[in-house]
């Protein structure tokens, strides 16, 4: 698939790592996570192999509804985990989740990594690619400051 596009964000959280992993393990956590404007949980129990997130995305201001499920894969507890789309508006969709306490145990490194393509072929990748991938920098930007508001922001001091 030569279409494959890919975004990764992350941040560091003054916060364990596995605690950041748990913290994501509860619907009410991905609640403070998902915008409601954009997206509502109508499924999701945990972080386990096999379960799944299903969303409702809103799109055009909530015009059009569209069902997303996600299937969470590839787990390690406290380390990382995978969602990848089983029903949705993406021809390919894979969300890996990675937790990593730094060397100095002050913080951990939240990083998301996204790769998806969109149906349509490669010129709709090509077009359509780059307002995906503005959305995506906007919704990981405030799913991050969810976390920094959550947790803390590390921040590095010379002392």
């Amino acid at each position: 698939m030569d279409e494959i596009i890919n975004f990764h964000t992350e941040s560091k959280i003054a916060v364990d790592s596995i605690f950041l992993f748990k913290w994501h393990d509860c619907r009410e956590s991905m609640e403070k996570l998902i915008d409601p404007r954009k997206a509502i949980i109508s499924e999701y129990e945990n972080i386990n192999e096999g379960n799944l997130l299903n969303l409702k995305l809103k799109l055009l201001f909530g015009l059009i509804k569209i069902n997303w499920v996600a299937e969470i894969r590839n787990v390690i507890y406290g380390e990382e985990f995978t969602d990848v789309q089983v029903k949705g508006p993406f021809k390919y969709w894979l969300h890996r989740h990675c937790f990593k306490l730094s060397e100095n145990q002050e913080y951990s490194l939240m990083r998301d990594e996204i790769s998806f393509a969109l149906p349509g072929g490669k010129l709709v990748n090509i077009i359509f690619g780059k307002l995906v991938l503005r959305e995506l920098k906007s919704v990981f930007k405030a799913r991050h400051k969810v976390l920094k508001n959550e947790f803390g922001e590390y921040q590095h001091s010379l002392d």
